[in-house]
């Protein structure tokens, strides 16, 4: 992984490898290969899980989602976050912003304001793969 100096840009560098994916091999595994397969797996996602990331996206910038979007960038709004009471309440004021814009009120932001902080206290961010897709389990 690589910025790019002049614009910013965060870049990865990714290899396809050659082979049949899992998807294809599943059918034709037995039980054994199966859980070797599961093991391999869950080793994997229990490793990324303990890589350090802040509240907002792992380059330390915007969250990269379309709610935590902000076209002035406002980074109460926009990430990154020293917490997860600032990431709480930058998701409900930006809930607040898109409901307002819609001349409502946003109920769903009258809840999350009351309920967040107490519910998802005690909890650091953890590295996730966005796109697992458990196509044939």
């Amino acid at each position: 992984m690589y910025r790019i100096p002049s614009s910013g840009h965060l870049c990865l560098i990714m290899e396809r490898l050659d082979g049949e994916s899992l998807e294809v091999m599943w059918p034709v595994l037995d039980t054994d290969e199966k859980s070797a397969v599961c093991g391999k797996l869950k080793d994997v996602f229990t490793a990324i899980r303990k890589i350090p990331i802040p509240y907002g996206s792992v380059g330390k910038g915007p969250v990269p989602h379309h709610v935590f979007h902000s076209a002035d960038t406002e980074p109460v709004i926009c990430a990154p976050f020293d917490s997860g009471s600032k990431f709480n309440a930058a998701l409900v004021r930006r809930l607040r912003a898109i409901w307002a814009a819609n001349e409502k009120h946003s109920f769903k932001a009258d809840f999350y304001e009351r309920n967040l902080d107490a519910m998802l206290k005690g909890h650091e961010p953890r590295f996730s793969h966005s796109d697992l897709q458990p196509k044939i389990f």
